[in-house]
């Protein structure tokens, strides 16, 4: 759950500020307007393929990549200047990539949410609700918080790169978060083999006894 409210968060601060910031440096409107519709595009286009993916991959992957596209993004979004001195087309493929990661990683996070109540049904209700409270009133909050982060870092380019750089903390975390569920995994996995293990090796010595 907490993976799909990161998504969120992470997608969306960069979104709602990426027109004030376009036109404070010197970008025209509909030059911004562009960036946003590719942003767009960038989120949803990946949809015809992100299910196939998370059947053959698991969710966990599909997350996994999703994080590795947001960091190139952010990189491309680091790497954004003034109209003088830059290209559009720097901005349009750093908010493209952001909202492809979004697609991999919300379109997974969805799917690895229902696995909560997989073996009990009668909780979907519940979980689906806490899913949802929680995704929206996290990526409000901080979708809420950004222009003050902007306006804290400075406006213009210098707010934008410390937006960025609270993102980047978003979606390390996400990182973190799916590396430690695998080795919490891998940890139950291990000791449910050594169980079995012992409980044969146990049935064998009373059988030869």
């Amino acid at each position: 759950m907490l993976v799909a409210s990161l998504t969120w968060s992470a997608m969306s601060m960069p979104m709602s500020i990426v027109r004030v910031v376009m036109g404070q440096v010197g970008y025209t409107a509909r030059q911004s307007l562009t960036t946003i519709e590719i942003h767009f595009v960038g989120m949803y286009a990946p949809g015809f393929i992100t299910g196939t993916l998370i059947q053959k991959f698991g969710p966990q992957w599909n997350v996994l990549a999703g994080v590795l596209i947001f960091f190139v993004g952010l990189v491309f979004n680091f790497l954004a200047k003034e109209d003088d001195n830059g290209s559009v087309a720097i901005w349009m493929l750093g908010l493209f990539l952001v909202g492809v990661a979004w697609n991999f990683c919300f379109t997974a996070a969805t799917i690895w949410t229902t696995a909560l109540y997989k073996k009990m049904p009668r909780l979907k209700p519940r979980v689906q609700a806490a899913n949802d409270a929680s995704m929206f009133l996290f990526g409000g909050a901080w979708l809420v918080s950004s222009s003050f982060i902007f306006e804290k870092g400075g406006s213009g380019l210098e707010g934008w790169d410390v937006l960025n750089g609270v993102v980047v903390g978003l979606v390390a975390l996400m990182g973190l978060l799916v590396v430690w569920d695998a080795v919490l995994a891998k940890r139950e996995t291990t000791a449910i083999k050594t169980s079995m293990q012992a409980a044969v090796t146990e049935e064998k010595v009373v059988v030869d006894a």
